[in-house]
């Protein structure tokens, strides 16, 4: 079981994408339409919200995270994945971290690679359902 008050601040925050054709928020249990336009532009039905900045919410030097971000998008790259920049950002503005969308990629790949990155959880989903955070321990 996971603290509440974790679980809270995963629900009261809003996954930020950068893409081309403008900025869009994915929020958790909705759905998303500018999302589900880029998986069908990109063919693909699976996505995931990967961080690797601020390991199990210890919060880390901006170098750091900066560091660790440049690590995860060396490893996306490498597995092929199309992929966009985002940033995490809390409803209270408490907080906010580099991150990226990742089309294509297994709920069981979004879990390693979140657990790679000593993170709590990461926020997945599929073509036609909504956004959905998965505990990586």
């Amino acid at each position: 079981m996971h603290d509440s008050s974790l679980e809270a601040a995963y629900r009261n925050t809003t996954y930020g994408v950068d893409h081309p054709a403008g900025t869009f928020g994915i929020r958790l249990h909705a759905s998303c339409a500018p999302l589900e336009m880029l998986l069908r532009a990109h063919g693909v039905a699976t996505w995931a919200y990967v961080t690797a900045c601020n390991p199990r919410s210890h919060k880390l030097t901006d170098a750091e995270n900066a560091v660790r971000h440049a690590q995860l998008l060396a490893r996306v790259r490498e597995s092929g994945f199309s992929y966009f920049a985002g940033r995490g950002s809390a409803d209270d503005a408490s907080w906010s971290e580099a991150s990226l969308l990742i089309l294509g990629i297994s709920e069981v790949k979004a879990l390693q690679l979140g657990a790679a990155f000593d993170q709590h959880a990461v926020v997945v989903g599929v073509l036609g359902g909504c956004a959905e955070l998965r505990w990586c321990v």
